[in-house]
């Protein structure tokens, strides 16, 4: 039986912790947090992946930049997990991540909804093959009087510290409601 994915998105490094196009990174570790799962670093391709065989559960971080997360998140997978790209498992992947198209703080999951743009996804449908995968999609659009300001060049900004703070409300909340879909399918 294949694992159940959850893949965070985001960049790597330092530089990029704090900002929104993180979003997936936090939530990912959030919720390994809260499933008591280890991130390991593989050697093997560069991501962070943390498997819960007694739940069937892998998470998984693909350390690409956002563009290439479809071919890290792919080569991770079918490394463990041959059978989990197949169309009858693409509903039990989920991607985790930041989006321009929902206001601040406002999440949704949604099977094979996903915003018009944004390149970590795209990356990961085109490399699946499928949008029929579980969107978690972390609302970070609060630009109100700053809309001149490009979204590509705005999900790279460092989050406030009230932003910070109500966008790790928001994310708990669906660690919660992840957690609890995840220990009642057990």
């Amino acid at each position: 039986m294949s694992f159940r994915w959850i893949i965070g998105l985001g960049n790597p490094g330092k530089q990029y912790e704090r900002t929104r196009h993180n979003a997936g990174f936090m939530a990912i570790d959030r919720l390994a947090q809260k499933l008591n799962i280890t991130w390991e670093e593989k050697n093997t391709f560069p991501a962070y992946v943390g498997i819960d065989r007694s739940r069937n559960i892998a998470l998984c971080k693909p350390m690409g930049f956002m563009n290439t997360s479809g071919e890290v998140a792919t080569a991770v997978i079918r490394y463990f997990d041959r059978d989990a790209l197949s169309p009858e498992h693409m509903p039990h992947l989920m991607l985790m991540y930041d989006d321009l198209d929902l206001p601040f703080g406002i999440i949704k999951i949604q099977h094979g909804k996903h915003p018009k743009v944004h390149n970590g996804v795209l990356s990961c449908i085109r490399a699946f093959g499928s949008e029929e995968m579980t969107h978690v999609r972390i609302g970070t659009e609060s630009r109100e009087d700053l809309k001149t300001i490009p979204g590509e060049a705005y999900v790279l900004l460092p989050l406030s510290e009230p932003e910070m703070t109500d966008l790790q409300t928001s994310m708990q909340e669906v660690v919660e409601m992840l957690y609890a879909q995840i220990t009642s399918t057990l």
